[in-house]
């Protein structure tokens, strides 16, 4: 199968990026899902026909196909506005119930057997330290909650099984993708503060 190589002017300093890795880590992130990958092997492989296939919706996004196809991808895996509920957007200050929600469906989507409910998360948490006691959830039964760090304001996040996060972000650092878990680490003044890495 050929993968188309892109060039993103001004973004990525002129260098050509394989985004056939989209592909590879749609494969991660939906539990290699039919649906999800075909579209994403379009969207890698013949841009146009996803432009022409899906042009309200990336109109409405404001995505190009040739600049974007990293983020098409996660807005796409995350349910912008698609068909698919593989991850959860969620702003950074959203309310513990919403995240909640959003990761349920998820988890849902994958047929994981992980029951969020049984976490306790106080209404008053930060949304940093409810992604943390989720992730220190998760990682006790072989999971880990995965930000796609897109250099904004919002999360897209990701349970993704711990088997699979060597191989994630290393496909992701091949394209200049950072994926991110949320850690405590101690800072300079010795106070605990939550982490992304």
């Amino acid at each position: 199968m050929f993968f188309r190589k892109k060039i993103i002017d001004n973004i990525n300093n002129g260098k050509d990026i394989d985004y056939s890795k989209l592909i590879d880590i749609t494969r991660i992130l939906t539990e290699n899902d039919d649906e999800a990958v075909t579209s994403i092997e379009l969207l890698v492989n013949h841009p146009e026909q996803f432009d022409y296939k899906y042009d309200e919706w990336l109109e409405e996004m404001d995505f190009s196909t040739i600049r974007h196809p990293d983020l098409i991808t996660v807005y796409w895996l995350t349910g912008q506005n698609t068909l698919f509920d593989f991850g959860a957007y969620i702003d950074w200050k959203e309310e513990t119930e919403d995240i909640i929600y959003w990761l349920s469906k998820s988890i849902q989507q994958k047929n994981y057997h992980l029951n969020l409910s049984e976490i306790m998360i106080s209404d008053d948490n930060f949304t940093d330290e409810v992604l943390y006691k989720i992730n220190k959830y998760l990682k006790e039964k072989h999971f880990t909650l995965i930000n796609w760090n897109t250099d904004s304001d919002c999360y897209h996040l990701f349970i993704v099984n711990d088997k699979d996060i060597s191989k994630l972000k290393k496909l992701g650092n091949s394209i200049g993708v950072r994926f991110h878990s949320f850690k405590k680490e101690i800072d300079d003044s010795g106070r605990e503060i939550i982490v992304e890495k």
